[in-house]
């Protein structure tokens, strides 16, 4: 009933789409994309009109994103007031619209599937934590355990890793083992060792996105590209429930942006910082662990993720990962872009191009092509956050001579 109504809906704009003269000129290989527009436009729609709602609830229940002056950390004392750069309260739950817009047409269009049913699982325990994060800023010990609890179930079920692609010549077999059962109706499925490439994956995908979030509309703009770009991939494999679900992701992201260029009216909070990544990667990982491609698409927020890491090693040395955790500090690449000068538009629109530019390799290369992009993306995207760090610190550096030669008595001159 409900893929027939996807397929109903599609089928009956591409016999639309094919009446008008202005379409007549474009190829069909072209027309199996524009057949998801409904489902991309009601997305859009949908979420365009309900977060104002959650925006009058997050206000109503005061949950707020605090200016730095103003915040209480209330469980995470290790949080750094510092990071935060807007001067005024703005309500939280924004990713309450996305994610309750993407649920509600996955559940109108979608047939509940073993494949799907995992994802939706996952999505629900992220949105759950985030919503009780952003009321409470739970430590990041408590929202990676939740990171890994909605990895597991991935794990357990029927979306496996059995293989990686060879860019040069067929794949490694990771099926060395497998386990089979079954709860509550719904099958599960371990492979080993594949599966265990899933957690980490997740936990990657989730954080590298998450940790973009920074400036507004940063976190919407790279996950709608990612989502297009994967809605690509999904109709090249004539893969229904990827071109979907990625379709009214993007649409519904769109729809959110509205309110979330800058200056932000309202903050996707954790409620769409977690569940963003992680349906990027799981959709990968049904589209047959297109790990090559999706690293690529996510290249700028993974590189600028492990970059800022690895600062804060060297910068605190922590004893732990837990006490790594904890750090947060404005080494990403936004705040680097801030600190050269560039506004909150600027910085979106720099780093939004170079993702488009970086992604759509993605989508241009493949076989051996691929990694020999996914090297080079990795060379030039490490060489160009790397560029701006060194140039946003020789700017300190030259801030803070030029203040300590200062003399007396220039500070009375006139």
């Amino acid at each position: 009933m409900f893929e027939d109504l996807l397929h109903n809906t599609t089928d009956l704009f591409r016999l639309l789409i094919e009446r008008i003269d202005i379409f007549n000129a474009i190829p069909n290989a072209y027309l199996k994309y524009l057949q998801f527009t409904p489902i991309f436009v009601l997305a859009f729609i949908l979420t365009l009109l309900i977060t104002p709602l959650i925006g009058h609830l997050s206000i109503k229940f005061k949950i707020l994103d605090q200016p730095a002056h103003l915040r209480d950390n209330k469980l995470n004392k290790f949080d750094d007031p510092k990071r935060h750069i807007h001067t005024l309260p703005v309500p939280f739950l924004g990713g309450l619209a996305v994610v309750i817009t993407l649920i509600t047409l996955t559940l109108l269009f979608l047939k509940l599937t073993p494949t799907l049913i995992p994802i939706l699982i996952g999505l629900l325990i992220l949105i759950v934590v985030g919503l009780i994060d952003d009321i409470f800023n739970l430590p990041a010990p408590v929202q990676l355990s939740a990171q890994i609890i909605a990895s597991l179930v991935v794990v357990a079920s029927t979306i496996d890793v059995t293989f990686i692609n060879n860019p040069f010549n067929g794949y490694f077999h990771l099926e060395w083992a497998k386990y089979n059962s079954e709860f509550i109706g719904i099958p599960l499925s371990l492979v080993l060792p594949g599966d265990l490439l899933i957690i980490p994956w997740i936990v990657l995908c989730i954080n590298a996105l998450k940790w973009v979030a920074g400036s507004d509309g940063l976190l919407e703009t790279n996950s709608i590209i990612a989502f297009l770009l994967l809605f690509v991939l999904g109709v090249r494999n004539t893969s229904t429930v990827i071109a979907a679900l990625s379709v009214i992701s993007a649409g519904s992201m769109m729809g959110f942006l509205v309110y979330n260029f800058p200056p932000a009216k309202i903050f996707t909070g954790s409620t769409g910082k977690t569940t963003y990544g992680f349906l990027i990667a799981t959709l990968a990982l049904v589209n047959g662990a297109k790990f090559a491609s999706t690293i690529i698409i996510l290249a700028l927020p993974i590189i600028d993720s492990l970059i800022t890491i690895g600062i804060r090693l060297i910068k605190y040395k922590p004893k732990n990962p837990l006490d790594l955790l904890r750090i947060n500090d404005k080494s990403h690449l936004h705040h680097q872009l801030m600190d050269l000068g560039l506004s909150p538009t600027k910085v979106l629109l720099v780093e939004s191009s170079a993702a488009l530019i970086v992604g759509a390799l993605a989508i241009f290369t493949t076989g051996a092509n691929k990694l020999v992009a996914l090297i080079a993306v990795i060379a030039l995207v490490t060489i160009f956050i790397s560029f701006l760090h060194i140039r946003s610190a020789n700017r300190k550096k030259n801030a803070t001579k030029a203040i300590k030669d200062e003399s007396p008595e220039s500070k009375y001159s006139y």
